[in-house]
């Protein structure tokens, strides 16, 4: 038997129940709550629903407003982004996602990235929110280099 076939033997024979959560799944606090506490509006941060302005600086900004909890909100319209934005910390704060944000940035990596976060949810009111990637199904490389959103 050669090593690589004994090592898939014996990690089936592992306890499945080491992959299952245990405890409460998901946010922790209720999208309402935090929309009451803070609501900070992408185009009150300097984005324009053109699909030509970059909305990397402004959904910066947001959440740079309302990290310490509150929704961030991205409303109904077409917006470009350029720069890629990483959502450092933050606690009890959600995304609502309701326009449709087009890649326009060359570069490759995490278009938007949230990470070391705590309680963070993302969603769309209206069910029409989108992250256009502008990726081709059939280029490996250019789909492995360009991830839409990392948590």
């Amino acid at each position: 038997m050669h090593f690589p076939t004994l090592l898939i033997a014996a990690a089936s024979l592992l306890p499945t129940t080491l992959a299952q959560l245990s405890g409460k799944v998901g946010p922790l606090t209720t999208h309402a709550t935090k929309t009451a506490k803070k609501t900070c509006n992408v185009l009150n941060y300097g984005a324009v629903a053109d699909k030509s302005t970059d909305i990397g600086p402004a959904l910066l900004s947001a959440f740079t407003a309302c990290k310490t909890g509150g929704t961030v909100v991205v409303p109904a319209g077409h917006y470009a982004i350029a720069t890629w934005v990483t959502f450092e910390g933050g606690k009890a704060w959600a995304l609502q996602l309701d326009g449709t944000i087009y890649r326009t940035g060359t570069g490759a990596g995490n278009m938007l990235f949230v990470r070391n976060a705590n309680d963070f949810e993302m969603f769309s009111s209206t069910g029409k929110g989108a992250i256009q990637g502008k990726s081709n199904p059939y280029d490996m490389v250019s789909l492995m280099s360009q991830v839409l959103m990392r948590v």
